[in-house]
C-alpha cells in the first residue's frame, strides 16, 4: 500500500511549545519556592514538644520548685504538668481551670516516661457480636518483647478475665483513657516518679499538646492556597497558549475533525474517504498525512473484514454440516425403532449404525472442543526435556498392530543416538495420532507408513506420512485451515477437518514449523524444530 508523502514544509510547533512551556515552568517553580517557605516556616512556628527535658530538671523537683520550671519552654503554651504524691493526691497543678482528680488504679495505669512497660488496648468480638476490650501490658528488654498481663473487659468495664492475680473488679473509662496515654482535655500525659529533698515519693504528670489537628489544618490550608494560585497560573497559561496558536492549530484540527464524521458516516463505503489537503507546521501536516495512511489502512482492513466473514459464514457452514449428517442418521433410526418398521433381524444392524455415528458425534465434538481450546489465553504446554527419537520410536510401536491389521506397512527411519528436545509428550502424540489416523482413514491397504527423524546442527526435521493416494492439489494450500476436508470424507462424515488444523497449532505452540512436503507421493509432512 503506497504511503502519504511526507510533506515538511512551514513552521514548527517547538518553538511555540518552548514559549509556553517556559511561562509554564516559571509559574511552577514559582510556586514551589511559596510552597518550601510555607513549610520551613511552619517548621519554625508549631511547637514540637519535648516532655522528656521537663524530667532534667532534678534540683527543682527535689526541691519542689515547681513554678520554676520552664513548662512552656518545652511543652509549649497549652502543655502543663501536675504533681502527685503517693496517694494519687494532686500537690501541684499547672492546669488553668479546675484541678483534676485521680486514683492510684489511674495512677498506675499512666504510661511511664521512663520504663520500658507500656500498654496497649484492642477490641475483640466475641461470638454474641459483643465488642470486649483487651487490654495488654508489655515489657521491653533485652531486644525482645515481654507480655507481662492481659485483662479482658467486657462493654461495663467489667473484668472478665485477668492473668494477674488482682481484686480488681472493673476498669472505668476514666482509667481507659489513661492506658492509652489520653487526659480527656486534648493532652497526652505521662508520669515520672521522683523523690523531694524530704525522701517524699512524687509523680510527676506531664500533659502535652497533639499539634497534629492544628498541624494539618494549617497544612490543608496551605495545599488549597496553593491549588488555587496553580489553577489560576494553569488558567493564564492556557489562555495565553490559545490565543498564539489557535489560528495555526484549529484548521488543520477542524478538517480532522471534518473528515472523521465523514468516516463515521462513511463506514461502508472507505473508498469514498476524501485525503486531507494540509500544508502547515511540519507536526500538524505529520497528523494530516497519518490520517490519510489509516484511512487507506481502512480500505484495506475492510477488505480483510469482509473475506474473515466469508470464512466465518463457510466454517458455520461445515460444522452445521458436519454435524446434522450423523444427527439425522441417528434420529431416522431411533424413530424407525420405535414406530416397529424395522424387522427383527435388522435391529441389530441399526443399533450399529447408531452406535457407529453416535461415534462420530462424539469425535467431532471432542475434535471442536480441542480446536477450541488450543486458541484459549489460558491453554500452554507441559514441555519437559526427553528424547524426541526415542519417544517417536516407542509411539510407532504403541502402533504397529493398529497399522499391520489395517494392512498397511512401515518404513521408520530413526537414529539411535539420543536426540534431545525439549517437548509436551501428550500433545506432539496428539499431532502424530492425527496425522496417522489420516493417512488410514483415506488410504486403501497395502500403503505404507513414512516416519524418519533426521538431524542437523541444532535442529531436526521429523517426516511423518504415507505414499497413498495424496491430497487434492486444490486443497494443498489450505490443507491446515479448520474445516477443510476432501468431499468424499465430507459426504461420507470420516473426519471434522480439524485434525491438521490442531496438529499445526500444537506444533507452532512448540515454537516449530510444520508443513507439506511437496514433489513426492502420497501425502507426507514434515516438522522442523530445534534441539536443547
Amino acid at each position: 500500500m503506497r504511503k502519504s508523502e511526507k510533506k515538511n514544509h512551514g513552521v514548527s510547533l517547538s518553538f511555540l511549545i518552548l514559549k509556553n512551556y517556559t511561562v509554564f515552568f516559571m509559574l511552577v517553580l514559582l510556586l514551589a519556592f511559596v510552597l518550601i517557605f510555607t513549610f520551613q516556616y511552619l517548621e519554625v512556628n508549631v511547637w514540637w514538644d519535648t516532655p522528656e527535658k521537663i524530667t532534667e530538671q532534678k534540683n527543682l523537683l527535689k526541691n519542689e520548685r515547681y513554678d520554676d520550671i520552664p513548662v512552656m519552654k518545652y511543652l509549649g503554651k497549652n502543655g502543663y504538668i501536675e504533681v502527685l504524691d503517693e496517694n494519687a493526691h494532686v500537690l501541684y497543678s499547672g492546669k488553668k481551670g479546675p484541678v483534676a482528680s485521680y486514683s492510684k488504679n489511674v495512677l498506675e495505669y499512666i504510661p511511664d516516661i521512663e520504663s520500658n512497660t507500656f500498654y496497649s488496648i484492642n477490641y475483640l468480638k466475641d461470638e454474641d457480636g459483643v465488642y470486649n476490650t483487651v487490654v495488654e501490658r508489655t515489657t521491653v528488654g533485652d531486644n525482645n518483647f515481654y507480655l507481662e498481663e492481659i485483662m479482658i473487659l467486657d462493654p461495663d468495664g467489667n473484668v472478665l478475665f485477668n492473668t494477674n492475680d488482682s481484686s480488681e473488679e472493673t476498669v472505668t473509662e476514666q482509667e481507659l483513657n489513661y492506658i492509652s496515654g489520653e487526659a480527656g482535655d486534648r493532652t497526652t500525659v505521662q508520669k515520672y516518679q521522683f523523690e523531694t529533698k524530704k525522701g517524699q515519693t512524687r509523680y510527676l504528670l506531664i500533659h502535652t499538646v497533639d499539634h497534629t489537628l492544628e498541624y494539618n489544618n494549617i497544612l490543608s490550608k496551605t495545599a488549597l492556597l496553593f491549588l488555587v494560585v496553580f489553577m489560576a497560573g494553569l488558567f493564564i497559561s492556557i489562555l495565553i497558549a490559545v490565543a498564539s496558536i489557535s489560528h495555526t492549530v484549529l484548521r488543520p484540527l477542524n478538517l480532522m475533525k471534518s473528515a472523521m464524521e465523514n468516516l463515521a458516516h462513511e463506514r461502508e463505503k472507505y473508498g469514498s474517504i476524501e485525503k486531507i489537503n494540509y500544508n502547515g507546521p511540519r507536526e500538524l501536516t505529520a497528523i494530516c498525512d497519518s490520517f490519510n495512511d489509516m484511512a487507506d489502512d481502512l480500505r484495506s482492513s475492510e477488505d480483510r473484514r469482509k473475506k474473515l466473514e466469508q470464512d466465518r459464514q463457510k466454517m458455520l457452514a461445515d460444522i452445521s454440516h458436519d454435524i446434522k449428517t450423523p444427527v439425522t442418521v441417528i434420529e431416522g433410526y431411533a424413530q424407525a425403532l420405535e414406530s416397529g418398521l424395522v424387522p427383527e433381524s435388522e435391529v441389530p444392524r441399526y443399533l450399529r449404525e447408531i452406535q457407529k455415528k453416535s461415534e462420530i458425534l462424539s469425535e467431532l465434538v471432542n475434535s471442536f472442543y480441542e480446536f477450541s481450546r488450543l486458541d484459549h489465553p489460558g491453554f500452554s504446554l507441559d514441555k519437559s526435556k526427553a528424547d524426541l527419537a526415542e519417544f517417536l520410536r516407542a509411539y510407532l510401536a504403541e502402533k504397529y498392530e493398529e497399522l499391520e491389521l489395517s494392512g498397511f506397512d512401515v518404513d521408520i527411519d530413526i537414529p539411535e543416538n539420543v536426540v534431545t528436545a525439549e517437548f509436551d509428550s501428550f500433545q506432539l502424540k496428539r499431532v502424530f495420532e492425527n496425522i496417522i489416523s489420516n493417512a488410514l482413514k483415506h488410504n486403501k491397504s497395502g500403503c505404507t507408513i513414512i516416519a524418519s527423524l533426521q538431524v542437523c546442527n541444532k535442529g531436526f526435521t521429523l517426516t511423518i506420512g504415507d505414499n497413498g493416494s495424496g491430497i487434492p492439489e486444490e486443497l494443498r494450500d489450505k490443507i491446515f485451515d479448520p474445516f477443510v476436508v476432501g468431499e468424499a470424507a465430507r459426504v461420507s462424515g470420516r473426519g471434522s477437518g480439524l485434525g491438521l488444523s490442531i496438529a499445526q497449532k500444537i506444533v507452532e505452540a512448540h515454537g516449530w514449523h510444520i508443513g507439506l512436503k511437496k514433489d513426492v507421493p502420497g501425502t507426507v509432512f514434515e516438522i522442523h524444530g530445534t534441539l536443547l
